[in-house]
């Protein structure tokens, strides 16, 4: 019996691997170079320190205790969100067609 179930498995897995698209080859390419783009940011933000002289008074009567506020983050989280979930709808509608 297990080995029915195993070969029903099996079967199955085949029929899949058989009928699957690949996604295209341009929404790899295009999903690296914003991969790479938000690599890059990442390492500007580290290496740059946080230097408090390049900061505008504006910015400095804002912070909270040496912090931004977390307007920075909450925009990041947006940003990425809407990259991420336009990417995700881009694969799938690429493996319906």
């Amino acid at each position: 019996m297990a080995e029915d179930r195993e070969q029903a498995i099996e079967a199955i897995s085949e029929f899949a691997r058989g009928t699957r698209a690949r996604s295209p080859r341009w929404l790899w390419v295009l999903a690296l170079g914003i991969g790479a783009v938000c690599a890059a940011a990442f390492v500007v933000v580290l290496v740059s320190g946080g230097d408090d002289a390049a900061v505008s008074e504006t910015l400095r009567a804002h912070r909270v205790d040496g912090a931004s506020g977390g307007a920075g983050f909450t925009a990041g989280l947006a940003v990425g969100g809407i990259a991420g979930l336009a990417l995700g709808l881009g694969i799938a509608r690429q493996r319906r067609r």
